[in-house]
């Protein structure tokens, strides 16, 4: 390593303070507008080039965001004002090792100085491994955000069979039509725009043996107040979900122990999954014991009742085993009468509204199963809810063979950066071992799609 260079972050790069843009200043545009927190608006104009790196300087501290276009840095963060010839993206990295916290002062809202920062002892190595390091961690990035992008895909694609089968009724629109039933008043409108929809989009002509599972005539519902498909009927939530509210587990029950079981709490529901990294533990002993009625299960749905309502996920075998805990609540389906995945479809919409309108508390929202209780929702033909189930399974399972490998795709990456940064591993010792690896992923999903 003789060939790395040794001195200060200050000889490495320079950092500057971000600019001012209050919201009432800002214009609609393409710009993307970066606080301490990431990316958080849009704006007609820009104050730096791009490719960029910017960290938190007030507020949240330690995070680092890579921009490839032109963009707007606020006074909030810390950009890279001069490379110093090194390479955007391995700072960017590089970056992501510092111990900011360590420069941050004491205060109750932490703050970063640049020029505290730019005294620290650092090392890097000559270019061409710079990039070579950037290469291998940013193609880790790259699939690791192709296959959250494919999981957006899958989502959109449940949440419009949802939307299409079970709110806007289309499958029972088109039926209705093609009979010539008399539509009431209140869905004359939605009549009309549906006639100019393509028959290619109908389920009446892509698969007219399903179609026929849906009624052709709809019914007033004096309890949810709307016109339904005839023969489907209102239930109160309970009838058709199984849920529990977990337990409240105090700081002294903690363990450390190896073996322990993890619990969650609304922080480890995220962007539609959980993460589990930072979840306390319980003793096996006392979690299969006191707590085993609080066990989760594979496909369990895991919901946030307090704080940020409505956050939720489906449990995934790679999580247990796993406890419940306070301020999270857990769906189950009830066989022969629902399905996971109109569950899910009903956090994802109606659900939502619900809890919003029915949440108590002034400073802090939050709702249990006496709220879930008072909840009215539709209840399908079992009949559609199991034709539901077959075409939602497949879109499901891709999603999770996708959260596998961005799991995968993560800790390669999160276990290979400190490595390659601090020079403990160079490029040339790693390059095939991170081939196999990738090439594991990509086998793994060429056998789902063999099989599906």
């Amino acid at each position: 390593m003789s060939e790395w260079f040794r001195g200060k972050l200050g000889e490495i790069l320079e950092l500057k303070r971000g600019y001012d843009l209050p919201a009432r200043l800002r214009i609609s545009g393409k710009i993307p507008v970066i606080s301490s927190g990431g990316f958080s608006d849009y704006h007609a104009d820009s104050k730096v080039k791009g490719p960029g790196v910017v960290t938190g300087r007030y507020g949240t501290i330690g995070k680092v965001f890579f921009v490839n276009e032109e963009y707007w840095p606020l006074n909030t963060t810390l950009y890279v004002k001069n490379f110093k010839g090194n390479h955007p993206k391995f700072i960017y990295y590089f970056l992501q090792q510092i111990d900011f916290q360590s420069c941050s002062d004491k205060a109750a809202v932490p703050g970063l100085n640049r020029n505290h920062l730019h005294l620290l002892d650092s090392k890097i190595p000559p270019l061409p491994e710079q990039k070579a390091i950037a290469h291998i961690l940013g193609t880790l990035d790259e699939k690791i955000e192709l296959n959250r992008q494919l999981n957006q895909t899958l989502e959109a694609m449940a949440q419009a069979l949802f939307k299409s089968w079970f709110v806007d009724f289309d499958p029972v629109m088109d039926n209705a039509l093609a009979a010539g039933n008399i539509m009431p008043d209140e869905l004359e409108a939605i009549a009309e725009k549906r006639k100019l929809v393509a028959d290619s989009k109908k389920l009446i002509s892509t698969n007219p043996a399903l179609a026929t599972k849906f009624p052709s005539s709809f019914e007033y519902n004096e309890v949810l107040g709307k016109w339904i498909p005839e023969g489907w009927e209102d239930v109160s939530f309970p009838e058709i979900v199984d849920f529990l509210e977990g337990p409240g587990i105090r700081n002294w029950q903690y363990t450390e122990e190896e073996d322990g079981i993890k619990f969650i709490n609304i922080r480890c529901i995220k962007d539609g999954d959980l993460t589990l990294e930072t979840a306390n533990k319980l003793t096996r002993e006392e979690a299969l014991g006191k707590y085993k009625h609080f066990q989760l299960e594979e496909d369990d749905i895991v919901i946030s009742t307090s704080g940020t309502l409505g956050r939720f996920s489906f449990v995934r075998k790679e999580h247990l085993p796993l406890s419940l805990n306070t301020s999270v609540i857990r769906f189950r389906e009830i066989k022969g009468i629902s399905t996971k995945y109109y569950i899910y479809g009903y956090c994802n919409t109606d659900l939502q509204y619900e809890l919003e309108t029915r949440a108590s508390g002034s400073v802090q929202k939050n709702f249990g199963p006496m709220h879930l209780k008072q909840i009215s929702l539709l209840h399908p033909r079992m009949e559609v809810l199991l034709e539901h189930e077959k075409i939602s399974y497949q879109l499901f399972e891709k999603r999770k063979l996708n959260l596998q490998n961005i799991d995968t795709l993560t800790q390669l990456r999160d276990r290979l950066l400190p490595e390659l940064i601090s020079g403990r591993v160079r490029v040339k010792e790693i390059e095939e071992w991170t081939e196999q690896k990738l090439a594991m992923v990509a086998e793994n999903r060429a056998n789902y799609n063999s099989k599906s």
